[in-house]
């Protein structure tokens, strides 16, 4: 069987313990991309904190960003696709949030944006090596929204969503 595309998370399948890639993984992969085989990095990350492994290739590839939510190319840096969340649904989900007295943090046009920084944020800011700017309120082309709370809390809602 000949593979013509190959898709990999950065977080848990690439990146070791110290969030690198091992030098061998980067010759392998160059390999395949030097047998015209596609290889598409996938997360859930934004093109930030996403740039500096994609450096680590020889090939303009695609990377598939915040889940989905956007595609871009690594070396032009080209977007291919995106899709934002609507006003309505991004301004629901940060009211929810706010009601529960959580922490957010939500990504527009590669920049995060959060209601306020606490420990969630400190952590979150640690991998991602992208500073927060503090909430403009304008909820227009969110890319990404992330809840921080206690899992208690947290569980608690997920139930109301079963209902």
């Amino acid at each position: 069987m000949k593979y013509k595309l190959i898709c990999c998370d950065l977080d848990g399948t690439l990146l070791d313990d110290n969030k690198n890639i091992s030098n061998e993984l980067i010759k392998g992969i160059n390999d395949l991309l030097e047998r015209d085989i596609l290889f598409i990095i996938t997360t859930g990350r934004p093109f930030t904190s996403t740039k500096r492994y994609l450096d680590l290739f020889n090939k303009n590839i695609p990377v598939i960003l915040y889940n989905g939510s956007i595609i871009r190319m690594s070396k032009t840096e080209d977007v291919l696709f995106q899709e934002s969340l609507s006003l309505c649904d991004a301004s629901k989900i940060i009211k929810i949030i706010n009601d529960h007295k959580g922490t957010y943090m939500y990504w527009k046009n590669e920049v995060p944006f959060v209601n306020k920084m606490d420990d969630y944020i400190d952590s979150y800011v640690k991998v991602s090596k992208v500073p927060p700017h503090l909430d403009d309120k304008d909820y227009n082309n969110i890319t990404k929204i992330i809840w921080f709370n206690d899992s208690e809390v947290l569980k608690e809602y997920e139930k109301t969503l079963m209902i």
